[in-house]
């Protein structure tokens, strides 16, 4: 009776999960944005993702980090970037992207489900193979940066965004004029406010020192909520969250 009972159960189990993740499939990208976003979110660690969106997101977003990361069971998840995009993935780790035009604002809020940073006409942009970049990049890069690769590049309306070793990214316009070199910390809004390092709480400079032997620091910034701070060190880039008092909240690569 038990053995019948325990396998009743699992094939309920199995069941409920099926067709939650048949439910997910029949939604397109507009709605199923709209179910994550009302369901029931669980705050999760970049770890617990699927690989496929972890390389989707160092691919196509590597100007900025993952910060805050939610799991919609049997949904998908979504991710807040560091500069504010907004992003969402099936279970699968298929990206999602909204095309209806102010749908439902008092859901999606009034930038939309992918916040400030997207532009419903240009999308997410795509990848450029470093060989099909313009002659002007490809030069630019030789000439300030000999001994460094290109790694990856992409295109987002009208600027390229090229990642080199180090990290360090650059910003060029569609024409291959290099305009400023790009960090973690921006922010599509001006509401991140630089701040030295000397100047940081009491608390940031303690972690930072009981916690890292030899480290470059990039920069920082200050938001309503939390403070970024971004370092280097000798595995590469990391980027350390605080509270405004100073508080260690988390890290990110």
């Amino acid at each position: 009776m038990k053995k019948f009972l325990f396998a009743s159960l699992l094939l309920l189990s199995a069941g409920l999960a099926f067709q939650s993740c048949e439910k997910e499939q029949d939604l397109d990208d507009d709605a199923l944005i709209e179910q994550i976003l009302t369901a029931e979110l669980t705050l999760i660690e970049p770890a617990q993702l699927p690989l496929s969106v972890t390389q989707t997101i160092d691919e196509m977003f590597f100007h900025t980090y993952m910060e805050d990361i939610y799991h919609a069971r049997g949904l998908g998840y979504r991710i807040i970037l560091g500069d504010e995009t907004c992003l969402y993935f099936r279970e699968n780790g298929r990206l999602l992207e909204a095309r209806r035009a102010n749908n439902r604002p008092t859901v999606f809020g009034p930038n939309g489900p992918h916040g400030p940073c997207f532009d419903r006409i240009i999308g997410f942009g795509n990848q450029i193979r470093p060989e099909a970049l313009p002659q002007a990049v490809l030069d630019y890069v030789a000439e300030n940066y000999p001994d460094l690769q290109i790694r990856m590049a992409r295109a987002q309306g009208n600027r390229i965004l090229v990642l080199l070793p180090g990290p360090t990214v650059l910003m060029f316009d569609r024409l291959g004029n290099f305009v400023q070199e790009v960090s973690p910390l921006e922010r599509c809004q001006p509401n991140c406010n630089p701040v030295a390092g000397s100047a940081l709480p009491e608390g940031v400079r303690a972690y930072i020192a009981d916690n890292y032997d030899m480290v470059t620091f990039r920069g920082a910034c200050v938001r309503s909520d939390r403070i970024a701070v971004y370092l280097i060190t000798s595995e590469g880039r990391v980027i350390l969250i605080f509270d405004r008092e100073g508080n260690f909240l988390f890290s990110r690569p």
